[in-house]
């Protein structure tokens, strides 16, 4: 798990501007920040979206199956996922930790008794997120009879680079894709000149980007119709869901 100040020292070494075990100034971190949040800045604007991979612990209500989250969500306020990669359920005051089945769905509608309920110290064994808009709803089955906690892996959008010591935890493809085109972005201000294959690398890096914005992540560019992570060696259009 890379901090920012790790992709800034990589992209100034692309460019020349730090050597092998040197470290990077304070006024070259601080820029290279400033760089990065107007990069990010850009790509939005180009729908190139940048996700960070997080768990969330989210308190369940007892006998309630449906959970409304987002920036207005009925039962918890906080950013929207763009897609939930896993799931854990806990009992109260419990260090078990248990998987959860994340549906889609056709396997949502295949519960024939929806209304089944957790004994007290059962926990749910199921999820189906529902990517509506502009909150996430979620579904648990079965209904938790006593006060669980799910745990939830997702993917949340990267909107700047807060401090210079964030741990970035990145999904695949991500990083390859930032360090080159902040190199890029930065080798103007040491009037650097930029070579071929760093120009390449940052081309490439877009192109990894784009494979996973166009395969629709959890509804963030439309209606959600997978809930698979990303696949990054499958070519845009070739067989994607929804295309």
């Amino acid at each position: 798990m890379s901090t920012f100040l790790d992709i800034a020292t990589d992209a100034l070494t692309e460019i020349g501007q730090v050597g092998m075990g040197q470290s990077v100034s304070a006024e070259q971190a601080a820029q290279a920040q400033r760089v990065a949040n107007r990069m990010l800045q850009k790509w939005s604007i180009q729908r190139l979206m940048l996700y960070l991979i997080t768990s969330r612990p989210f308190n369940l209500k007892v006998n309630q199956q449906d959970y409304s989250l987002g920036a207005t969500g009925a039962d918890f306020v906080g950013a929207r996922p763009i897609l939930i990669e896993a799931a854990q359920s806990t009992p109260l005051n419990s260090t078990l930790y248990l998987p959860m089945n994340i549906l889609d769905t056709p396997k949502w509608g295949a519960i024939r008794d929806k209304g089944a309920t957790c004994s007290l110290t059962g926990v749910p064994s199921d999820l189906w997120p529902e990517y509506t808009f502009p909150n996430l709803t979620f579904h648990v089955w079965p209904i938790p009879s006593a006060i669980v906690t799910v745990y939830l892996k997702t993917w949340e959008m990267l909107q700047q680079f807060v401090t210079l010591f964030d741990q970035l935890s990145l999904p695949p493809g991500y990083e390859p894709a930032i360090v080159p085109n902040l190199a890029m972005e930065l080798a103007p201000y040491y009037d650097m000149p930029v070579s071929a294959g760093l120009a390449q690398l940052a081309a490439d890096g877009l192109i990894q980007i784009q494979k996973i914005n166009a395969q629709s992540l959890g509804g963030s560019l439309g209606e959600s119709r997978t809930l698979a992570t990303p696949n990054l060696d499958t070519p845009i259009g070739a067989g994607q869901p929804g295309q």
